[in-house]
């Protein structure tokens, strides 16, 4: 009797043993498989042969991150930011630092896939990030050389000129100091469609509406190494 007794202790003990173990381990498998859920919901991801592409689908769903090389090669080279908020005026407020944070972990994303040799970035330009558009106007607007050319050129667009000022005045900080980071920094613009910033934005910013500020509308920016 005292054996029999022992016995189904023993079942008992191990039944309960069982039992505990395999809701922590349902427990588990739950929480990774929601947290792969939510991750696989709010994170799309294109890949081909030449590109890597990410989309934040639940909070920035309108801006996509895209690295992308050559066929043959086995490093990224170029790094292309789609910014659709401001192309369907969505949200003109947005700014280029809280995108160069979030570039962190999707360069390290990237870097699992292939090695990544910047030359080249397209982001945008600076009417689209507030932040380098606030870059661009003070750039001008405290450049020794701009004004006197003004004057003298009567509104007159020197593309060198342009370049050097906000390659000088880094323009593009936010993204320049998440690259150097990395290894790299911005080394000069390729520039195209000038035109000058709005009075209405001057006014929407706190700037004198009279401050002539050249803006490119397209813009490609060269990277080297540091």
């Amino acid at each position: 009797m005292n054996k029999l007794v022992y016995i189904v202790h023993i079942f008992i003990y191990l039944f309960v043993i069982f039992s505990c173990t395999q809701k922590n381990s349902d427990k588990v498998y739950n929480e990774n498989s929601d947290t792969t859920q939510a991750i696989s919901h709010s994170l799309i991801i294109g890949n081909d042969s030449t590109s890597l592409s990410f989309r934040d689908s639940v909070n920035y769903p309108n801006i996509q991150i895209s690295f992308i090389k050559n066929k043959d090669s086995a490093a990224y080279s170029t790094l292309r930011i789609s910014n659709y908020y401001y192309q369907a005026n969505i949200d003109t407020s947005f700014t280029l630092e809280y995108l160069s944070e979030q570039l962190s972990t999707i360069w390290a994303i990237v870097e699992m896939e292939n090695k990544i040799s910047l030359t080249h970035v397209s982001v945008g330009y600076p009417l689209e990030y507030t932040d380098v558009l606030i870059n661009q106007i003070e750039a001008f607007k405290n450049s020794p050389q701009w004004q006197p050319h003004l004057y003298e050129s009567k509104l007159w667009l020197d593309y060198e000129l342009i370049k050097a000022t906000m390659l000088e005045a880094d323009v593009y900080k936010p993204l320049n100091n998440f690259l150097k980071t990395k290894g790299f920094h911005i080394s000069g613009f390729h520039l195209e469609k000038h035109g000058y910033v709005t009075k209405n934005k001057l006014e929407e910013l706190g700037y004198d509406t009279n401050m002539m500020i050249p803006v490119p509308f397209i813009v490609w920016i060269d990277i080297r190494e540091l």
